[in-house]
């Protein structure tokens, strides 16, 4: 029986690639495959800084002369948005010339195309890649598959530290270790990364969080906008209004309160039994006191 490329725990190495394996490969391992087959067509490839989703710029050179530069998106990054596009675009404002290519092993979210298409940035999606894949000499492809696919060849590395990470819900004490709740209590916008226990909006608070936001519990009070990961539970009270992209194990909209967005309920007893866990897997990274990376995983994505 064939093995399952998206098991958490890896059991066996994969027969042959797939979309689903490069959907399920660490994304550390993925950036790897992707130099491998730079490198295979004769460029010297220059890793730039990771990004905190494991996201990566990729400089390849064609005979000691910059030639493109390739994004190859993180962790959760397998349904790209316009906005994913646009953050490569700054990235690389000064390539001017030169090939600009966006990597995911999944596909690109509405709008995302045309956006490109005026950033003169090409878009390669799973199968794009895998067909790309398929034209190295077979005996090359077997070497990439034994080697990529040794261990816990699913299991998400820390973009700071690359140690293995381990999955949020095994892993709760130390996720939330030296965590504090946070309360929101005026109108703002909200720029740097939230890790807290209880995040409380208060009435008057209108807050705009422009980064994924992970909380243990979410009580939104006012209004919020934003991609909200919650652990446990969201209550959404009279007059309240949370709007954007939200993952929890409960959510509670009481009378008079609006939810307005995309929700993913990660309760046991709402799973798909085709599903290893959950809609949304997310990952902690437990590695020494400072490193406090989360990663999100959308293993539906398409």
């Amino acid at each position: 029986m064939a093995s399952d490329p998206t098991s958490l725990t890896s059991p066996s190495a994969p027969a042959e690639w797939s979309v689903a394996l490069l959907r399920a490969l660490d994304w550390r391992r993925f950036q790897d495959l992707v130099t491998a087959l730079l490198v295979e067509a004769g460029y010297e490839v220059q890793a730039g800084s990771t990004f905190s989703d494991g996201s990566r710029i990729l400089a390849a050179h064609w005979k000691r002369k910059l030639a493109a530069r390739l994004f190859v998106a993180g962790w959760h990054r397998l349904r790209a948005g316009p906005s994913d596009i646009e953050q490569f675009s700054k990235a690389i404002s000064s390539n001017s010339g030169r090939r600009a290519v966006f990597i995911t092993p999944g596909g690109f979210r509405s709008h995302s195309r045309s956006m490109a298409e005026s950033q003169h940035i090409e878009l390669v999606d799973g199968e794009q890649f895998l067909r790309s894949l398929e034209g190295v000499p077979l005996e090359e492809q077997r070497h990439l598959l034994r080697v990529l696919t040794a261990g816990e060849f699913a299991v998400p590395s820390c973009p700071q530290c690359e140690a293995k990470m381990v999955p949020w819900e095994s892993h709760l004490a130390a996720a939330y270790e030296g965590l504090l709740p946070r309360f929101y209590k005026k109108p703002g916008t909200e720029a740097e990364n939230v890790r807290c226990l209880t995040l409380h909006l208060r009435r008057r608070a209108h807050v705009q969080f422009l980064r994924p936001v992970y909380a243990k519990d979410l009580v939104v009070e006012g209004r919020a906008v934003g991609n909200f990961n919650v652990a446990g539970r969201v209550t959404i009270q009279r007059g309240a209004c949370l709007s954007g992209l939200v993952s929890a194990r409960s959510i509670n909209v009481e009378v008079g309160g609006l939810l307005d967005g995309e929700a993913v309920i990660l309760s046991e007893n709402e799973l798909s039994p085709n599903l290893p866990r959950s809609l949304s897997q997310l990952w902690v990274c437990a590695h020494g006191t400072g490193c406090k990376i989360v990663l999100d995983f959308d293993r539906n994505a398409r």
